[in-house]
Parts: structure tokens; sequence; C-alpha cells
């Protein structure tokens, strides 16, 4: 299904109307606009049905909108004369359906592998009376240990890792600019801490978070932008960004700490 809009006298703009980096916007201006339009981004994710329970949701959606609304700004040219709010959309809408049939086709993938070794698992444990060990349950598949690994990891869906995001430093603070870790060192959405109830409770908290502090942590850890593209979107300093981050850790800590109580 394709979904199609556009503003009334405005026009969709092709790649060719993409801005040379002279003709960009002044980044106080895409400052402006990244905030202006983030009610945008919620309004397209609610209008289309791009939700895979459990692997995509809403907030996902809101994410990958977000990194959207982030390229229209960087690549609009305001000398074409180019309706913006048009533009936006349309890169909006596109990052979530991409997202979306990226996330479809792996959890298809992902829900059939972990049938197939939820499948061979019931079926050794009826015939040996136990809990399969992993080479058996390898070998009942026709699998090499580490196929069987990389299909058993499947069953592990939802999956957010907190450890670094939760935990405090020596000095019982987050983590400052000049060592701030890597997305991937830091909070990984793919591994780690399986439990559904916690990735829940993780979206409701990031919802709650103030709007800058929820878009750090969007682009940051959704996006995978660095703390100086963050920089340059927010027009502010690194530091201030790392700032931002620490006091959205802390929330999300904090309000993490009240629902495990």
């Amino acid at each position: 299904m394709e979904w199609t809009y556009e503003e009334p006298g405005g026009h969709l703009p092709d790649a060719s109307e993409e801005a040379e980096p002279g003709h960009r916007l002044p980044l106080e201006e895409q400052q402006r606009l990244v905030l202006q339009y983030a009610p945008l981004v919620r309004k397209i994710a609610r209008t289309l049905p791009l939700e895979i329970p459990g692997v995509l949701e809403y907030e996902d959606a809101v994410g990958y909108g977000t990194c959207g609304l982030v390229e229209a700004v960087r690549r609009y040219d305001p000398t074409k004369g180019t309706n913006f709010h048009a533009y936006a959309v349309r890169r909006i809408r596109g990052a979530m359906i991409d997202a979306f049939r990226r996330m479809d086709r792996l959890s298809r993938t992902m829900r059939q592998k972990a049938r197939d070794v939820q499948r061979a698992q019931s079926e050794l444990q009826a015939i040996l009376g136990r809990d399969p060990t992993e080479a058996e349950a390898a070998d009942h598949m026709g699998l090499t240990l580490a196929e069987y690994r990389e299909a058993a990891a499947n069953t592990k869906w939802v999956t957010v890792s907190l450890d670094r995001m939760l935990s405090k430093d020596e000095d019982g603070d987050s983590f400052p600019a000049a060592e701030m870790p890597t997305a991937e060192e830091d909070l990984d959405f793919t591994k780690s801490f399986e439990e559904k109830e916690l990735y829940e409770e993780l979206v409701e908290a990031v919802k709650a978070l103030p709007e800058r502090e929820r878009l750090v942590i969007s682009l940051y850890y959704v996006e995978r932008l660095t703390m100086r593209d963050i920089a340059a979107v927010l027009n502010v300093s690194e530091t201030r960004v790392s700032q931002l981050h620490a006091q959205a850790v802390k929330r999300l800590r904090r309000a993490l700490t009240r629902s495990a109580a």
C-alpha cells in the first residue's frame, strides 16, 4: 500500500531539489524547524498503520519519523521555492514506511526461527525428559552450534540493553561529553534485557521526558546520530547535548527504579 500527501499549493520535491551545502538553512533555522515540526511526526505516526506488535511500535515509528524530519531540514533548499511542509511530510512518512518494511521482513523471519527453536526444544524435552543442551538441539534441527545459537537468539525478540544507562559511574552521575559511550556500547536495542515489561516501562518513561531530552535520546540511541550531529541540529554545544543526555538518563533511571519498587 502506498500513502500520498501533498499540501495545497505545494509540490513534493525530487532528489534534484535537495539543497547544495551552500543553500542549506542556517543551523538556528534548522533547530527551529525540527522543534516546530516535531508534533507533525506524531500526527503522521498516528495516521499510518505501521505497527508490528512487539517489534515496531508507535514510539518506534516516531523515532524513525524524527530521523526523516532531521534529514528534511538538512536537505531543504529554500532557494527552490519548495513547500517545506510537503517536503517534510514526504521525508517523515518515507522514513517510517521504510522502517516498517525492514522490520516486517525481519520480524517474520525472526518469528519463524523462534518457532523452529521452540518446536525442537519441546520435541527433545518430550524425548529426553529434560531440557536439551544446545548441542542436542542443534543436532536435532540439523544446524551447526553457531547456527542454532543465532536462531535461538530470535526467541528473545523484545530486548533492550539498559545496563550502562541505568548504572551510575563512580561519581553517581552519567558520562561526561569527553567520555560519552558510543550507542553500541551504551544502549543496544537488539541485545540483553529480555523482559518485555522492562521495554514497555522504558517506552513509557521516554514518552514522559521533556521534548528536547526525548529528541536527544531518540536521535542518539534510535537513529544513531553522533553527539556532534545532534549538537548541529539543536544548534548547541556537544557539552550541552551531553547535559541533556545525562538529564534524560537520570529521569529514566528514576522512573524505572520507581516502577520496580
